[in-house]
């Protein structure tokens, strides 16, 4: 009961975090270069905010070190599918404020990795990675390596540059923004006016997962309860089972001359010595194995980060989980 109170309110908070409720609902993709101040203008004149639209140029990473890259040359199943598609990559003069840098630091002339990627991959800092972006090549060495919250919805990108290094290649212009219900019908007149723009409805998969996540919450809440009535009924059974065999202890010790305030004070620190020590050995049991527990899950979803981010960009969101 105790391992569970531990670890209730953790689970609860990252299924929570797994579909905020101030999450982005729609994507903003295919926004040229000449449009961005009028894309920028219609949001702002409409009601839908001024999000932030980031660059985005497309490549495939095709040597490390010099050294050309193939999925051959990974066996595991999620580094291959990772090398065999293009990447979704950017460029800015900082990075955003929902990224922090985990090792290395940000360079005017150095890429930026998301840590997850690297890791999988097998790119430390310094190593010089060579992409092809439309059948021009760059390179540049990696310089840090950053911590990213894929389940925040927000755009992410794995591989970020300084402008000095893509702003050279084609670009498009991605966005993720949430859409008030009021304003929902403006995006029609939005596809109207940009119809090369596509926007990606995710609001419905959101209260999917959403749903889910309160049915989850609903669960632990009731196995919670359930530990709690089975652990009284255990209490009481045990009270119960050891009944007449205190009430002999009790006769025996009238019969030797105890009153009834000494046989019922023995049986209280008897109690309470038990209940004492069950409840140290509980503590300690659980705290342990609930640590134990919340460095397993949090690793677990570290490495499912990537393969999460990868399968999004196959179905379209290609910067964004």
């Amino acid at each position: 009961m105790l391992l569970l109170s531990f670890t209730r309110n953790d689970l609860v908070e990252a299924w929570r975090r797994s579909a905020p409720a101030d999450a982005p609902n729609r994507f903003l993709l295919g926004v040229q270069p000449d449009q961005l101040a009028s894309v920028k203008q219609f949001l702002a004149t409409h009601g839908l905010g001024q999000p932030e639209l980031y660059p985005m140029v497309r490549g495939r990473v095709v040597a490390v070190n010099a050294r050309p890259v193939t999925e051959a040359d990974f066996t595991e199943e999620r580094a291959r599918r990772l090398v065999e598609r293009e990447f979704n990559l950017s460029y800015m003069d900082t990075l955003p404020a929902h990224n922090a840098i985990s090792a290395g630091k940000w360079t005017p002339d150095g890429l930026s990795v998301e840590e997850g990627i690297a890791q999988r991959l097998g790119w430390q800092l310094g190593d010089e990675l060579t992409f092809n972006v439309g059948g021009e090549t760059f390179r540049a060495p990696i310089s840090s390596l950053r911590r990213l919250r894929w389940d925040s919805m927000k755009v992410n990108f794995f591989v970020i540059a300084p402008p000095s290094v893509l702003g050279s290649f084609p670009t498009s212009y991605i966005s993720a923004f949430r859409v008030p219900p009021a304003a929902e019908p403006e995006l029609n007149q939005l596809a109207l006016q940009f119809p090369n723009i596509t926007v990606v409805d995710i609001g419905a998969a959101l209260r999917q997962a959403q749903a889910l996540v309160d049915q989850l919450i609903t669960a632990v809440q009731f196995i919670f309860l359930f530990a709690l009535g089975a652990g009284l009924l255990v209490l009481y059974s045990a009270l119960v089972a050891t009944e007449d065999e205190r009430r002999r202890e009790a006769a025996v010790m009238r019969v030797y001359g105890a009153s009834r305030a000494q046989v019922a004070g023995a049986q209280r620190v008897e109690f309470l010595a038990m209940g004492l020590l069950a409840g140290v050995l509980a503590t300690i049991g659980a705290a342990v194995i609930g640590q134990c527990s919340r460095g397993a899950c949090s690793s677990s979803i570290c490495r499912r980060a990537p393969r999460c981010s990868s399968s999004a960009r196959s179905r379209g969101w290609r910067s964004s989980r």
